[in-house]
């Protein structure tokens, strides 16, 4: 397969997906129920905590970075953990309680 087939098929799929996620309206509504959560945790002078797994372990810390940055604008830093960036308590918990409770734990 030439790479140009490759790329546009890639692009196309995304395209596929964010035509579909669009179109259902369940998905705009957690979306704005999750903000409404965060704004109303930020209002409390409470914190956000992220967690993911694999990928998404990337993603949450890169959302966190952005909280805790420069998201947009220039702004007071947000509150906000990723449970992912110490790997001695992953391991500690994963390996003392089992990885299902690594983020309750913590």
């Amino acid at each position: 397969m030439k790479i140009d087939k490759i790329i546009e098929d890639s692009l196309g799929s995304s395209r596929k997906t964010l035509e579909e996620t669009l179109s259902q309206h369940e998905f705009a509504s957690s979306i704005k129920l999750a903000s409404e959560k965060i704004i109303d945790t930020y209002k409390k002078r409470g914190k956000v905590l992220l967690a993911g797994n694999g990928g998404s372990a990337a993603d949450c810390q890169h959302i966190c970075a952005e909280l805790v940055g420069r998201l947009n604008f220039d702004r007071e830093p947000l509150s906000a953990i990723a449970l992912t960036t110490n790997s001695s308590n992953l391991t500690c918990i994963g390996n003392d309680y089992g990885y299902e409770e690594i983020f309750v734990r913590q």
